[in-house]
C-alpha cells in the first residue's frame, strides 16, 4: 500500500501504531498521522489514502462521524477501528458502514499485522478491479473516438463510468503530443486515451479551472510537448468525436502557426504534385541538397499561412512513407511530427535524421560497390592464376586502393589474397594430378609456379602430402 493514515488523539498511541506497522514487514510507502476526525477528513478529501486506523472517541470529530462523512469522498480508504472495551458495541456497528475490522486496546503488533494483511489483500483486489474496469472504459471511449457505434446500454454504462471516474458528467478535452503513460503522473485525475499518431486525448473534469489549464500548458511547453485544450465544455459522450476534430484542427494550427492567426488572413496554396515521390527518388542523389531546400521553403511558407496545417502534416507523412518503402534498411527511427512542440522542432529532428540516413545509405552503397569489386577480382584471379599474379595487379584491375582492397577482400572471402590465390592454384594442381599424366614440373608451371620446389612445398603444406603421393592415392 502507498499510504496508511492513523487517526488518534493520543500521540503516544499514534506513534506506537505507526512503529508496529513498520515492523510488520508489509510494504507501506508513507504513514500519515492525524489528531482527530476533522483533520483526517480534510486529508482524505485532498489526496488518496489507501488504508486507515481510526480511534472512535476523539475531539472535534469522532471516528463514527469520520467514517460516515468520508463516504462522500472520491477515494475511501480501507478502514479499521481502534476501540476500547467500552466502545466495542460502536466498533461492531461501524462494520456495517464499510469498516473492515477492529483493533481492541491495548493495541498489539500481531493484531496490527493481521489487519494490515487483510487491508493489503483488499487493496490489491480493488486495484485489479479498477484496472480491468479502466481497460474496458478506455476501450469503449476509444471506440467512440474512432466513430464506432455503441449500444444504448453500453453508452449508459460508459457515461456512468466516466461520471464516476471524473467526478462529473461534463468534461473538457485536450490533446498532448506524447503517450498516455507519460501523462499519467502529471494528470492523475484525468482520463487519458491513446489517440492516433502518438497523440494522447485527455478528458478533464470541469472543476479544473482555466488557470490550472494555463499552468498545465506552460508545463507542457517547458517539456517541449505540444498541447492544446478544446474551447467547449462537453455534456455527453456523443460530443467526443466533435471535440476530437476540434483538437486535431487546433493541434495542427499550433504545430504550424504557433499562436498566430493565419486561418483566414492568407489565401491558401496547393502543394506541388508528387513532391513526396520526387523527394524520395532524389534522396540518394546529388540533387538531395536542392530537394531539401525546396522542402524547407514549403515549410517556411506553411508557417506563414500559405498552406493548411493538415496539408503540411500529410506531406511529412507522405515523404516518410516513401522513404520507408524505398530505403527500409536506413529508416531506423521514425517519430511523428505532432510529438514535437512545433514545426521548427520537427525540422531540427528531421534534418538530423536525413543526415544520418544519408550517411547510412552511402555506407550501404559503398558496401555494395566493394562487394561488386571483390566479385570482379575473384573472376580475374580465376582467369589469370597461372600468370605472375599479385595483389597490386588485381587491385589495379578493379580500380581499388591497395590497402582497402586487402581489407575488403579478406572481409568477403574469409582469407587474405595470398592464401586465396594459393588455394585456387593447388585446387587446379590436384585436378591435373588426378586426370592427366603431366609431369610435376609441367603442372607447377601451368598453375603459376616457376619454381618446382616452391610448388611442392606449398602443395604439401595445404594437402598434407606431396604431389607425387597425391597422384598415387587418387589414380589407384
Amino acid at each position: 500500500m502507498q499510504t496508511l493514515l492513523i487517526v488518534e488523539d493520543e500521540k503516544m498511541i499514534r506513534q506506537g501504531i505507526a512503529a508496529m506497522a513498520r515492523r510488520t514487514g508489509i510494504p507501506i510507502g508513507e504513514i500519515l498521522e492525524c489528531r482527530n476526525g476533522l483533520e483526517a477528513l480534510e486529508l482524505i478529501r485532498q489526496r488518496k489514502v489507501d488504508a486507515m486506523f481510526t480511534d472512535i472517541k476523539m475531539p472535534k470529530m469522532d471516528g463514527i462521524a469520520l467514517v460516515d462523512a468520508m463516504q462522500e469522498c472520491r477515494h475511501i480508504p480501507q478502514t479499521a477501528v481502534i476501540s476500547g472495551y467500552d466502545d466495542f458495541n460502536y466498533a461492531v456497528e461501524m462494520l456495517k458502514n464499510g469498516v473492515i475490522d477492529y483493533v481492541l486496546k491495548p493495541v498489539k503488533r500481531e493484531r496490527i499485522q493481521e489487519v494490515l494483511q487483510k487491508m493489503e489483500k483488499n487493496i490489491e483486489q480493488e486495484q485489479k478491479r479498477e484496472e480491468n474496469g479502466r481497460k474496458i472504459l478506455f476501450h469503449h471511449l476509444t471506440m467512440l473516438l474512432e466513430g464506432k457505434e455503441l449500444g444504448k446500454a453500453e453508452e449508459e454504462a460508459l457515461t456512468e463510468a466516466v461520471r464516476e471516474d471524473l467526478g462529473t458528467e461534463d468534461y473538457r478535452m485536450a490533446m498532448a503530443g506524447c503517450d498516455a503513460g507519460s501523462l499519467a503522473e502529471l494528470l492523475p485525475r484525468e482520463l487519458i486515451l491513446e489517440g492516433e499518431r502518438h497523440q494522447s486525448v485527455i478528458l478533464f473534469p470541469t472543476d479544473k479551472g482555466m488557470e490550472s489549464l494555463e499552468q498545465l500548458t506552460e508545463l507542457m511547453e517547458e517539456r517541449q510537448i505540444g498541447f492544446v485544450t478544446g474551447s467547449e465544455i462537453h455534456h455527453s459522450l456523443e460530443e467526443m468525436r466533435t471535440g476530437l476534430e476540434e483538437l486535431q484542427r487546433l493541434r495542427g494550427q499550433m504545430f504550424l502557426w504557433g499562436k498566430k492567426e493565419w486561418g483566414t488572413t492568407q489565401e491558401k496554396l496547393e502543394l506541388p504534385e508528387q513532391f513526396a515521390e520526387k523527394f524520395a527518388r532524389q534522396f540518394p542523389t546529388e540533387q538531395l541538397e536542392q530537394a531539401g531546400k525546396e522542402l524547407h521553403n514549403l515549410y517556411f511558407q506553411g508557417q506563414h499561412g500559405r498552406y493548411e496545417p493538415q496539408a503540411i502534416l500529410q506531406l511529412i507523412h507522405d515523404i516518410w512513407d516513401r522513404l520507408e518503402d524505398n530505403y527500409p534498411e536506413i529508416v531506423r527511427q521514425r517519430r511523428e511530427p505532432l510529438e514535437f512542440l512545433n514545426l521548427d522542432a520537427w525540422i531540427t529532428y528531421e534534418d538530423q535524421q536525413f543526415a544520418q540516413m544519408k550517411r547510412l545509405l552511402k555506407e550501404h552503397m559503398e558496401v555494395d560497390r566493394n562487394q561488386e569489386k571483390v566479385y570482379q577480382a575473384i573472376t580475374y584471379i580465376k582467369s589469370h592464376y597461372a600468370t605472375d599474379l599479385n595483389m597490386a595487379t588485381v587491385s589495379n584491375h578493379v580500380s581499388m586502393n591497395y590497402s582497402l582492397f586487402s581489407i575488403v577482400f579478406k572481409e568477403y572471402t574469409g582469407v587474405n589474397f595470398v592464401n586465396y590465390l594459393k588455394n585456387i592454384r593447388i585446387q587446379e594442381a590436384k585436378r591435373l594430378l588426378e586426370h592427366t599424366d603431366d609431369r610435376i614440373q609441367e603442372i607447377s608451371r601451368k598453375i603459376g609456379y616457376e619454381n618446382e620446389k616452391h610448388f611442392m612445398k606449398t602443395f604439401k603444406s595445404i594437402s598434407g602430402v606431396s604431389p607425387t603421393e597425391y597422384r598415387k592415392i587418387h589414380q589407384m
